[in-house]
């Protein structure tokens, strides 16, 4: 079974005896690189009583799909380093199943400057597609004016789901408004810088951390009782 925080995986052959663990880490992807691992390490001479300890206490790369502790854990959000169509397309599709029913999955991204501009409608669309809210905002502008690269994207969004995109230029308060918009049990993936501590403006690279805004625009929220 799938969760926002979690995976229920049994597991079965290899010793197991479908042994049922709770691995914390969300998507479908992540049973099958859980599996592959649990069949490296038993190649390895690893026994399931030290296999399973082990997966119960998994974490995954920072910036790939990391959650960002909510204070009163109403809420889910994830950071990830998704950037190109296909992997937002991945991402999305990973966390829907996560999703309870009646609870919406947002995603927040851009597209950066002085890059493929290709994939900017790309993107919009399949964040149009696979998401129920839609927030556009900046991801390293560079050199480009912000406000063109958010059009850019803006008109790869399907008239039918103009309503379920906003947008806003500075990153941190589109965090803040994404978060804010947030429901009991939704699920905001906030994709484009994962690990990465800068955002790149002009030619100068200033610190951002998506977590640390993630973490503030949550404390906000909690205290606001939304």
């Amino acid at each position: 079974s799938e969760q926002a925080d979690g995976t229920e995986i049994a597991i079965t052959g290899l010793g197991f005896d479908g042994a049922v663990v709770t691995v914390p880490l969300p998507g479908r992807h992540n049973v099958q690189n859980v599996l592959c691992s649990v069949a490296a390490a038993r190649g390895l001479g690893l026994t399931p009583d030290q296999i399973l300890p082990a997966l119960r206490v998994l974490r995954a790369p920072p910036g790939r799909l990391e959650p960002v502790e909510d204070p009163v854990d109403e809420v889910k959000v994830f950071v990830d380093y998704a950037h190109t169509d296909d992997a937002l397309c991945q991402v999305l599709t990973a966390m829907r199943p996560a999703v309870p029913n009646g609870a919406r999955l947002h995603v927040l991204f851009g597209c950066g400057g002085d890059r493929d501009r290709s994939k900017r409608p790309r993107m919009a669309q399949v964040a149009a597609t696979l998401a129920d809210r839609v927030m556009v905002t900046s991801d390293n502008p560079r050199t480009e004016d912000p406000e063109t690269i958010i059009q850019d994207i803006l008109n790869g969004i399907p008239e039918s789901a103009l309503a379920q995109v906003d947008h806003e230029v500075e990153r941190g308060r589109a965090i803040r408004r994404a978060v804010g918009m947030m429901k009991q049990h939704d699920v905001l993936i906030v994709a484009g810088k994962g690990h990465e501590d800068y955002q790149i403006l002009g030619t100068h690279r200033i610190a951002f951390d998506d977590r640390s805004h993630v973490a503030e625009a949550l404390r906000y929220r909690s205290e606001e009782g939304c």
